[in-house]
């Protein structure tokens, strides 16, 4: 268009081309600017991509997969080791280890322990052992 003495401007390219003026400008914009790869090197010599200094708050598909993973692989290895828990057992361990609030650990005391430690006879050490008070 130049050689014949026009002056391409975005609306005479626009007219001829029959595409909006926005599009012309959009196109110059791209075709003036150059582009840039992510996963270029840095530097030519360099094995550093530019991509590694882009900071994101939010997790990556490959770490969203990965806890994914491991969360239903800890799921099952945990309910193949619930089979083998007796009630208590279960009971235990929901109260103090899936629990947000864990409760502390209670032992039941047995009407003979009970009678026991209130006559006196016997004591439990830190350990749980009974021992006997009278000697």
């Amino acid at each position: 268009m130049i050689d014949q003495g026009f002056d391409p401007k975005p609306k005479l390219l626009s007219e001829r081309l029959g595409v909006s003026e926005r599009e012309i400008v959009d196109m110059d914009q791209r075709l003036d600017s150059w582009d840039v790869s992510l996963d270029a090197p840095l530097k030519n010599d360099s094995e550093t991509e530019r991509i590694e200094f882009l900071s994101t708050d939010s997790e990556s598909v490959e770490e969203q997969v990965s806890k994914k993973e491991i969360e239903l692989l800890l799921h099952n290895k945990i309910s193949e080791f619930r089979k083998k828990m007796t009630p208590r057992e279960i009971e235990i361990f929901e109260l103090r280890i899936f629990s947000d609030t864990p409760s502390p650990c209670r032992r039941s005391v047995t009407a003979t322990e009970s009678h026991e430690n209130e006559s006196g006879r016997s004591r439990r050490t830190s350990s749980g052992k009974c021992v006997n008070s009278s000697t």
